[in-house]
């Protein structure tokens, strides 16, 4: 017992060994690197959407907000309290020209004639709308229906008319002309602008 007493008198603590702080100036740098490098690529980035690619962003988020369809409605047919028709719709053909392809297949004076016989329209007035050989769509006339539209397109398929097509229309009859007017409106070409439909 004595011994281990001397032997813990005489025992010094070990000296503390004063170790250096770490330098923090390279963990400083390793971060001030990466900072710097995500800003730059992240401002890359900015720039490229907001630069490069701006238009090409914006189209795509217009397209996916917004939709536009053009709707071209049925009018439904209006009968008197006898089942008798006072109003009613049905299809027919819009002719337009494609007056540069005109200008380069046929002499558009001789086509107007043969069109203007056809619809019962001078050729003069035809002749007029297609006469710009720079256009490329011109409206000739509206609402043909019946056996005309039957001989127009045929001229049409079988080539006698180049550069005339034949789009889909519809036109408003009323049985009774003006019987109920105030009521059932009506539905024609202005007289002001032929080719513009009106209504009521």
């Amino acid at each position: 017992m004595r011994l281990l007493r001397r032997y813990a008198k005489n025992r010094r603590p070990a000296p503390r060994r004063e170790t250096q702080p770490p330098d923090p100036s390279r963990r400083l740098a390793l971060m001030l690197a990466g900072s710097v490098l995500g800003a730059t690529g992240l401002g890359w980035r900015l720039y490229d959407w907001h630069v490069n690619q701006s238009a090409d962003l914006a189209a795509r988020g217009s397209t996916a907000l917004q939709t536009r369809s053009e709707l071209n409605p049925r009018r439904g047919t209006i009968l008197d309290r006898n089942g008798e028709v006072l109003a009613i719709s049905r299809g027919a053909r819009r002719v337009i020209a494609d007056p540069q392809e005109i200008h380069a297949q046929v002499d558009p004076f001789v086509l107007a004639k043969r069109l203007g016989g056809l619809l019962g329209v001078e050729p003069a007035a035809i002749a007029e709308r297609i006469g710009d050989p720079t256009q490329r769509y011109a409206e000739i006339v509206r609402g043909v229906y019946g056996q005309q539209a039957a001989d127009l397109e045929q001229a049409v398929d079988e080539g006698e008319l180049p550069g005339i097509r034949l789009d889909a229309d519809r036109i408003r009859l009323y049985p009774n002309q003006e019987l109920a007017a105030h009521l059932v409106g009506f539905v024609g070409e202005s007289p002001d602008q032929p080719g513009e439909v009106i209504g009521q």
